[in-house]
């Protein structure tokens, strides 16, 4: 489609020569489009038109005063960008080259996965795409033909579902992503429900998931929509430390529970010693001397386990 389009931008620039291709005089087009030029002589002049990139050139015989009107041949890019199952494709970066292989604009696409440009000459350009640094798509396009068109990229949906041992959700837990090729990575974490939803460049990606004391890891090949699941068991240093921890209290619990065991078992000898002692005293078996000393060790010795009060 052709038209005649208010030519306005900082790189506007009209540009008269003479016949010996001289430049005579410049200027930028105004906001209605239009450019002028005073104080010429008669005679043979070309003119350039350009917007980045030469749009429209004419040659005139000026004899006169008058007013020429330079139509320059450009229209609408308007192309749509989507994943390889149909998704738009939002916020990619978007490069496009004349058939020079010069960047003619670089820009974003929209909500919709679309991106629109005006007045660019007709003809066919080089279109890349680009997601999380990665060239997705590449196509030629000309711009009368493919008004409209759709380009498929290779990105794809990416569903992980994280989860504890015994099957418990993992909310907001850190999630690592990289390509084998370390081209790719990316850090984020999942929703309130333990679920990260993402759209990726094709590729084998290692994942790796980190929540307390959980963790678990997982490689894809994603080349196509893919959901999984992500199990994370407790971390093996958690269990070292557990052991550490554990084996000590053990030790220490059993020590003082045998010395519990012991403590009465030992009361008990030496207060049937300290009776046995009595009978024989009693019973001329024993002399005073003997006995006052023995039943002083067998009192102590009890108090010292707990068995009597001191008197």
């Amino acid at each position: 489609m052709f038209e005649q389009p208010v030519f306005h931008s900082p790189t506007n620039i009209t540009i008269v020569t003479n016949q010996t291709m001289q430049l005579i005089n410049w200027t930028k087009t105004d906001l209605n489009g239009k450019a002028q030029f005073t104080e010429l002589w008669n005679g043979t002049y070309w003119i350039t038109v350009s917007s980045g990139e030469i749009v429209k050139e004419m040659l005139i015989d000026l004899q006169k005063t008058e007013t020429v009107i330079i139509t320059g041949e450009s229209t609408y890019l308007f192309l749509k960008f989507v994943t390889r199952t149909g998704q738009p494709l939002s916020e990619a970066i978007v490069n496009v080259f004349d058939s020079s292989q010069n960047l003619v604009f670089r820009g974003y696409t929209d909500a919709f996965g679309q991106i629109l440009r005006q007045n660019l000459r007709v003809g066919s350009y080089t279109v890349n795409v680009e997601w999380m640094g990665t060239q997705v798509a590449s196509q030629i396009v000309n711009i009368q033909t493919d008004y409209g068109k759709t380009i498929g990229c290779g990105v794809f949906r990416l569903t992980l579902n994280c989860k504890d041992q015994f099957g418990n959700a993992l909310p907001k837990a850190d999630v690592f992503l990289e390509t084998t090729n370390e081209r790719i990575r990316a850090e984020t974490d999942t929703d309130n429900v333990g679920v990260l939803t993402m759209l990726l460049p094709q590729g084998t990606y290692r994942i790796n998931v980190d929540h307390g004391i959980f963790s678990g890891s997982l490689i894809i090949d994603l080349n196509n929509d893919q959901s999984h699941t992500v199990t994370c068991n407790i971390k093996s240093i958690i269990f070292v430390s557990l052991v550490l921890l554990i084996v000590p209290l053990a030790f220490f619990t059993v020590v003082l529970e045998r010395r519990k065991l012991r403590t009465p078992l030992e009361i008990r000898k030496y207060k049937n010693m300290l009776a046995k002692l009595e009978t024989m005293y009693k019973n001329g078996q024993v002399e005073y001397k003997i006995y006052r000393k023995l039943r002083e060790e067998y009192d102590a010795k009890i108090m010292e386990l707990g068995g009597r009060e001191i008197r």
